[in-house]
């Protein structure tokens, strides 16, 4: 029983170790209202289907195609996680370059009309003091 599992795991860790033969896989689509068990329930038959064609052995085709869907579920989500921090980031990042330019735009504007204000001042015999 332990040789099997361990037969099955194999099996399910070598596909998903060829990179290649993940990223060539289709995407599967669930009709509309399918809920997640039955979605779960249609990758256990569709494993135990190929495992039947491929080795005679429907219960371990079906435990290999159910770990392989397994993994490929948490990679999945662990892939959108990581998109998902990484988009934020660059939010983060962009939202605080506009600030930046926004802040160095006001104090130029700033300074611009210090510099107006003084010019006007001494122009009426004011003495201005800079800094």
């Amino acid at each position: 029983m332990i040789r099997r599992r361990l037969r099955v795991v194999s099996t399910a860790l070598a596909l998903l170790a060829s990179g290649a033969a993940i990223a060539d896989q289709p995407f599967f689509y669930p009709p509309d209202g399918r809920t997640k068990a039955q979605q779960q329930q249609d990758q256990f038959e569709a494993g135990a289907a190929v495992g039947e064609v491929a080795n005679d052995n429907a219960g371990e085709g079906a435990a290999a195609g159910a770990t392989l869907g397994l993994l490929r579920a948490r990679m999945a989500e662990k892939k959108a996680a990581t998109e998902r921090a990484a988009t934020e980031a660059q939010g983060r990042a962009r939202a605080e370059q506009q600030q930046a330019a926004q802040a160095e735009e006001l104090r130029a504007k700033q300074n611009a009309y210090q510099r107006a204000r003084s010019t006007c001042f001494k122009a009426r015999g004011y003495t201005v003091s800079e800094g």
